[in-house]
């Protein structure tokens, strides 16, 4: 594959990391009365929100997969990238460690921490 199309892919997928992190913390955190109000006063964004509410469990469990898919893909591209950037390099051997340490941190902080702690701040807005 293309470099620069893997890097695309690999932004694109920590990127979906960072909506589906929010996303979990925003309805775990989100005024459930707040929201309702809002649906009976006909806002249709808040019904959808009190559907999903009602299904915790089975929303929770869609947004994990989801954060799972795209962290698995992040790694594998990653690794393949890392390989191919590093195989004339003397640094080949270790071009999973390298790829393992960016991607996680990568990961880390803009995936999981940044928008855990957005959606912990504002969880109505972002829910």
């Amino acid at each position: 594959m293309d470099d620069p199309l893997s890097w695309i892919i690999i932004g694109l997928c920590i990127l979906g990391s960072f909506i589906f992190s929010a996303s979990e913390t925003a309805i775990a955190c989100c005024n459930r009365f707040k929201i309702s109000v809002m649906a009976d006063d006909g806002n249709f964004i808040a019904k959808v929100l009190l559907k999903i509410l009602d299904k915790y469990d089975r929303s929770l469990m869609t947004v994990l997969i989801g954060l799972n898919v795209m962290t698995i893909v992040a790694s594998t591209l990653s690794t393949l990238v890392f390989y191919n950037m590093l195989l004339s390099t003397n640094l080949e051997p270790y071009y999973s460690v390298i790829s393992t340490a960016v991607i996680t941190i990568a990961i880390y902080i803009l995936g999981d921490t940044l928008p855990k702690t957005i959606a912990r701040a504002i969880p109505d807005t972002i829910s």
